[in-house]
């Protein structure tokens, strides 16, 4: 009889076909067949049609198994066929099996049913390459070229966080670097792939759903996969080289949070501004703001960068690189200050900082007065030039009497107040103030004895009732 519950399934591992079927234990005429020996014979074929000629079935003989058909311990025989040429290089191929019977005196049974199998195709597209990115205010549009794989069905979009300019590899609790974290954003099937190219000249993909506002750079990966649905995996699930992935930003109108001033210090005829900002990925830039008044106008009076260099100008943004943005906000908090040395001393002056991105997005830039202020009191601890008391020349003045001191620096209303005398008896002192404040250069001292020797020294006072050091002391004689 002829062999009967013929199948032919995909076997795994190893890779193949498997061919099954039930053993003939019986003749044509339905008796039992009591030879100890027969044979089957496989035929594999890569058309119906060729395995529809039954004179022709030898041309087409794979394999034989032997058996035994009085052994009532193997009702069910097999066979595994694992030539490497059942695996197509790219998808799935059929191929058809018969079966014959054979006894011992060589009499050969009708041909079995032909069926057909297909080794599962487990092996994914290769890469695809990246070749471009557009930022948008509320999107991002990523371009890649066309993958050339026969069998390939479509494109599968993941996006990841980039870390400056390469996808972020997240840290468990030990600080151990862990794989990438991709998540599935879109896809494009190989017919919308098809139209695109025909109508623009590229495949693309617009990511609409980036949170908005975000400071981040975003990765993307392009994997291709094939009719069997086998999907590209790069290396252990991370891009396995720099052509498989993008990075791009929203290029978006939200500004940092103000920072707090956490120190307003005078200083010498200057004022120190310190502030905290929160840690933005894309922070770039501080302004410092100056007002005579709590709501002022304002003068721009200075700023900084986040790493320390100090602005010439106002940061007016740019387009910044991923290579330059982190996933993390580093450090987690941002510390920074500012000298501001256009002030007067003794008067009160009202600051307010904001916070810049690297687009030049500003906190509070339609209205910087709502950016709360803060005031200080200047000072200045500069004291007036020490003078220099003049070699006694004519001790007595053009008229009157008394002893006449003179000396130097010319006054000037505009820098001093006046200049104050002192004199002693004794180079080393006591000296007691002989004069009111002298606008100047020149004093009459008509407290002084004829005949006796005298020392003068002589500060100068500022407009701020600052003092300078005494001038060395000079001897006169009236």
């Amino acid at each position: 009889m002829s062999p009967a519950e013929f199948q032919v399934a995909a076997n795994k591992a190893p890779l193949g076909l498997a061919l099954t079927w039930r053993k003939v234990t019986r003749d044509v005429a339905g008796h039992q067949i009591l030879d100890p020996f027969q044979s089957y014979r496989i035929y594999r074929a890569e058309t119906l049609d060729d395995l529809d000629d039954v004179a022709a079935l030898p041309a087409h003989l794979l394999a034989t198994v032997n058996a035994n058909p009085t052994d009532p311990t193997t009702p069910v025989l097999s066979w595994l066929d694992t030539d490497a040429g059942l695996i197509a290089p790219y998808g799935e191929k059929d191929f058809w099996y018969r079966l014959q019977c054979v006894d011992e005196l060589g009499l050969l049974s009708d041909p079995s049913a032909a069926l057909s199998g297909r080794v599962p195709d487990v092996r994914p597209p290769g890469p695809t390459k990246m070749i471009g990115s557009d930022g948008k205010a509320t999107s991002i549009i990523v371009y890649w070229a066309p993958n050339s794989e026969p069998d390939l069905a479509g494109y599968q979009v993941y996006r990841s966080v980039c870390d400056y300019g390469k996808p972020y590899l997240p840290k468990d609790e030990r600080k151990h670097r862990q794989g990438c974290d991709f998540v599935l954003v879109g896809q494009v099937s190989l017919a919308e792939a098809k139209e695109q190219l025909e109508e623009g000249g590229s495949i693309h993909f617009e990511d609409t759903s980036v949170p908005e506002g975000s400071p981040l750079c975003y990765a993307y990966w392009v994997r291709a996969f094939d009719l069997a649905q086998n999907l590209y995996m790069g290396n252990a699930g991370c891009p396995a080289g720099p052509d498989e992935y993008v990075c791009q930003r929203l290029y978006e109108e939200t500004p940092p949070p103000v920072p707090i001033v956490s120190a307003l210090k005078a200083r010498n005829e200057a004022v120190l501004i310190e502030w905290i900002a929160s840690p933005v990925q894309d922070l770039r830039a501080f302004h410092v703001y100056r007002s005579d008044e709590e709501n002022g106008a304002l003068t721009w009076v200075g700023g900084a960068l986040t790493d320390g260099t100090v602005l010439a100008d106002r940061w007016a943004g740019i387009k910044p690189k991923c290579e330059e943005i982190p996933a993390e906000a580093k450090p987690p908090a941002v510390r920074a200050c500012f000298l501001d040395t256009g002030v007067e001393p003794n008067r009160v002056y009202w600051y307010r900082v904001s916070a810049l991105d690297w687009l030049g997005n500003e906190s509070e830039g339609a209205d910087l007065m709502r950016i709360p202020a803060v005031s200080t009191f200047t000072f200045s601890t500069d004291r007036p030039p020490t003078p220099v008391v003049a070699a006694p020349g004519s001790a007595m003045p053009a008229e009157g009497c008394g002893l006449e001191v003179r000396w130097d620096p010319a006054f000037d209303g505009a820098t001093l107040k006046g200049f104050l005398v002192f004199r002693s008896t004794a180079a080393g002192g006591p000296y007691r103030q002989v004069s009111g404040v002298v606008q100047g250069n020149q004093f009459a001292d008509e407290g002084a004895l004829r005949g006796t020797d005298y020392w003068y020294r002589v500060q100068a006072v500022d407009p701020g009732g600052r003092t300078s050091d005494a001038s060395a002391p000079v001897k006169y004689r009236y």
